[in-house]
């Protein structure tokens, strides 16, 4: 049970969803109740009680389903966005830090409102290094308030090349640059498979 928690705990906080996940595990649990309930009665009153029995017990696992597949899009969606804007977002970032801001504060004054999800949560986990946060601690929390892979890599190369003594500037442009020119591989691929699928698709209805 403490896994189940902790688990959803982890996705409710990837998805940007502001809740106890002992609080969303008792609203599903009503809602499950409620629609298996409201199915069963509807179709007891018009088919007999097999059918309710059912229909009911169908509604009752569907809504968990629902819900969280629900969820795991919403985690989705913000992965896809951060993605999006991350090339961007780590450009300025090596911008601030080339103008002789501190890498937090850099962070912080990146934090811009075009770049959507990933602005709120960098404004979010920067304030609190006012309490004596770590640069580490920061954006470590930041990739875990995020499921994302490519985030989660830039700020290890982030953190790695500052204590190292590494040219940060270098490596945020040369990780900016690669995740664009991965992104632009990809979006140039699902383009071609999707005009080769029309073609397969339109040569099929013409035969």
């Amino acid at each position: 049970m403490l896994d189940i928690i902790g688990n959803l705990e982890t996705s409710l906080m990837h998805a940007g969803i502001d809740a106890e996940p002992e609080d969303w595990l008792a609203k599903t649990v009503v809602y499950s109740l409620s629609a298996g309930l409201a199915a069963f009665a509807i179709f007891y009153a018009f088919y007999g009680l097999v059918p309710a029995l059912l229909f009911g017990s169908f509604a009752l696992a569907l809504v968990p389903v629902i819900r969280y597949v629900l969820v795991e899009m919403r985690i989705e969606a913000r992965r896809s966005e951060v993605e999006k804007v991350l090339p961007d977002l780590l450009r300025v970032i090596a911008a601030n830090i080339g103008a002789g801001l501190t890498p937090i504060v850099a962070l912080r004054t990146a934090a811009r409102p075009e770049f959507g999800v990933i602005s709120k949560e960098l404004k979010y986990i920067t304030t609190r290094s006012m309490s004596g946060d770590s640069l580490e601690q920061i954006v470590k929390e930041i990739s875990a308030r995020i499921r994302s892979d490519q985030l989660s890599r830039v700020f290890v190369v982030f953190t790695t090349s500052l204590r190292s003594g590494g040219d940060v500037i270098r490596s945020l442009e040369a990780s900016a640059s690669d995740i664009q020119r991965v992104r632009e591989m990809h979006d140039g691929l699902v383009a071609r498979t999707s005009m080769y699928t029309t073609f397969v698709l339109f040569g099929i209805i013409i035969t």
